[in-house]
């Protein structure tokens, strides 16, 4: 199959290309000193925080002040933001947060917190991961789409039709598909059920390309592509170490490669894969978003872009 060649790799700070839209910039400082003591949800006490911590993923660190200063004031102008909208609606459908970025930025992370801020006030908040709604590989094998893994022909249009007609509906109980990422494919005939939520986190590289998912609210994850290729190669370094070692894991032939060999996969992958895929795709999608939260080389937000039409 013909691979893309990627242009070169510059550094992203989406929130400044994206004129058409009225931004405010903020720092941790400001951020948490504008949004973090207007909001009224249920105090962070030390247990929780370190709960929340647990929820970081591969080579990732959620210290407890960007726990505190960043995502739980985020958690708050959500749920106004949420109350508002929910208030005025004829019809009962879940309010959807999209969240999105490359692969490796750090957002599935961002995700499971927001879900877990979000459930502390007795809603029902579902976490969907678009990965769920990719073909199987034996099609994506057969249509020649499986180093486009993430790109938007490989995702299954039916599955998604299903999903979203399941959400205008009355339905209180739906299924998805499962897709496990040891064996990294669509499990055959493996249904997750999902109870119709309050609020429903959408997660995934595509989740800000397409215009028919009616998000009620957008994030999207920011950082420089080359401290993205970085933690990617080390993510890749680890799964090496772990779930590529697992039993029946789809990548396991890269479980006895050296450090050296590892970091020139990862970089093949990157390159080749994954930036094409980030240039092409990830990142124009980026000014559909209407809260733009940029991560520094150590994984932490240093600034926030917030939309002037969600803070009024």
């Amino acid at each position: 199959m013909k691979e893309e060649n990627t242009a070169q790799q510059t550094s992203t700070n989406a929130s400044e290309t994206h004129a058409s839209k009225a931004w405010e910039c903020f720092t941790p400082q400001s951020w948490f000193s504008q949004f973090g003591h207007k909001v009224q949800h249920k105090p962070l006490n030390r247990s929780d925080v370190d709960v929340l911590r647990r929820l970081a993923g591969t080579n990732e660190v959620l210290k407890k002040k960007e726990i505190r200063q960043m995502y739980y004031p985020l958690a708050g102008l959500i749920l106004s933001n949420y109350r508002a909208q929910i208030n005025s609606r004829t019809k009962k459908t879940p309010y959807i947060i999209g969240i999105s970025g490359s692969v490796a930025v750090g957002k599935s992370t961002g995700a499971r917190v927001i879900t877990e801020l979000l459930r502390r006030e007795a809603l029902n908040v579902e976490l969907i991961t678009t990965d769920n709604f990719l073909k199987p590989n034996s099609r994506l094998e057969d249509e020649g789409l499986l180093r486009r893994k993430g790109f938007p022909e490989s995702y299954d249009e039916t599955v998604i039709e299903k999903f979203k007609s399941d959400l205008e509906s009355d339905k209180h109980l739906f299924t998805i598909p499962t897709y496990d990422h040891i064996a990294y494919t669509i499990l055959p005939d493996v249904m997750q059920k999902i109870q119709r939520p309050d609020i429903l986190v959408l997660e995934g590289v595509n989740v800000l390309q397409r215009d028919d998912f009616p998000l009620d609210f957008s994030l999207y994850f920011d950082a420089d592509t080359q401290d993205i290729k970085t933690w990617y190669i080390k993510r890749f370094l680890s799964f090496r170490n772990n779930a590529f070692a697992k039993p029946g894991a789809y990548f396991n032939r890269f479980a006895t490669l050296s450090d050296d060999e590892a970091v020139d996969v990862a970089s093949d992958l990157w390159d080749k894969i994954n930036l094409v895929n980030f240039n092409n795709h990830i990142a124009p999608s980026a000014k559909k978003a209407d809260c733009i939260l940029h991560k520094a080389a150590n994984h932490s937000i240093n600034s926030v872009h917030l939309t002037t039409a969600m803070h009024q």
